[in-house]
């Protein structure tokens, strides 16, 4: 085996129910809930997406921030949480048919043996040129739910451990055949993540994790490993104050990898909403991993929150979350 099986889920793993498929977001999670969101539903049309005789769709063809709020599927299974005082998607324990952990791939029978081949392929060179062993890598997205197709998947490698995803992120910037130039149409995509081309540039010029390899899009995704999973649920109290619309400073990267993303701000000069001393920026937006930098001046639109812990109490902006309608987030200059 390569692993000790566990039985704590992490982010990126997947859950299966009698609708389709889940992953799980974060660490973090209530009693007898996991927070998670619906990837591939059952439908009654044919798709690119088939299984055990049953067809799926994707519920969301695109991830920016409104996307998200708008899906109907997803906001079918919003839930209240009264310690992070928002609507969160989650699934009652007892919906779970089975469990796809993402570093327990190769005992799972993936169907999809060309984009496996790939995999294999792009492991042994990240293993070859880290030293680091395969357990600490894994597989997620469709792939690891043997729903992938030829035409729309790409390869989804997990790779655990803080220190490891450093020496990964090395590799790969220096590593010129695996980096390739990543082109999109970006006044489109400034749409859909509500930002300029500016702020939309300089992040995809920072998207060291994703990669191509043999025609092939492949992306690396950080997951925590076990000790580095510090947060408690019962530990965490947040309470929405009101929208908030300021200019800061990036005083300090506290977390560019796991989600949620966070970091220390300092200069803030709030244009709109309540007239407090925020610390921190909180991105919950997996596109925005490791996208801004220590001295980036921004402009961000976003929710101001109280976050109590049981060791300190401060107030934040919180990008990326539902009840903040328009909000966006540009970097000024970096």
């Amino acid at each position: 085996m390569l692993r000790i099986k566990r039985v704590l889920l992490k982010d990126k793993d997947f859950l299966e129910t009698d609708k389709g498929y889940f992953q799980v977001i974060g660490y973090v999670h209530p009693k007898d809930h996991i927070i998670c969101i619906p990837r591939y539903i059952k439908v009654n049309y044919k798709t690119y997406w088939f299984k055990n005789g049953f067809y799926y769709d994707r519920v969301l063809k695109r991830y920016g921030v409104n996307d998200i709020i708008k899906s109907d599927i997803i906001n079918k299974y919003l839930i209240f949480d009264k310690n992070f005082d928002t609507y969160l998607p989650m699934l009652h324990i007892s919906k779970i048919k089975r469990k796809y952990y993402t570093d327990d791939w190769a005992s799972y029978d993936i169907n999809n043996k060309e984009l496996f081949k790939r995999f294999i392929e792009i492991l042994e060179i990240l293993i070859s040129k880290s030293s680091l062993p395969s357990y600490l890598f894994g597989i997620t997205g469709s792939l690891l739910i043997s729903l992938s197709n030829n035409i729309y998947s790409d390869i989804d490698i997990v790779v655990f451990g803080r220190k490891n995803v450093e020496k990964i992120k090395e590799i790969l910037l220096q590593e010129v055949s695996l980096i390739k130039p990543l082109t999109f149409e970006f006044e489109q995509e400034s749409k859909i993540y509500n930002t300029d081309l500016n702020t939309l540039k300089i992040i995809y010029d920072r998207k060291w994790y994703k990669c191509k390899f043999k025609g092939r899009f492949f992306s690396i995704n950080p997951v925590k490993l076990d000790e580095e999973i510090k947060e408690k649920y019962e530990e965490i109290k947040i309470k929405n104050i009101g929208e908030i619309n300021v200019y800061a400073k990036i005083e300090g990267i506290i977390e560019n990898f796991f989600y949620p993303f966070r970091y220390s701000l300092k200069n803030v000069e709030i244009k709109a909403g309540p007239k407090e001393n925020v610390k921190e920026l909180v991105i919950y937006n997996s596109f925005y991993m490791d996208s801004l930098y220590e001295g980036d001046l921004i402009h961000v639109k976003g929710m101001l929150r109280k976050v109590i812990s049981k060791d300190t109490e401060y107030h934040d902006i919180a990008f990326g979350v539902r009840e903040v309608k328009n909000q966006f987030l540009y970097i000024i200059s970096n």
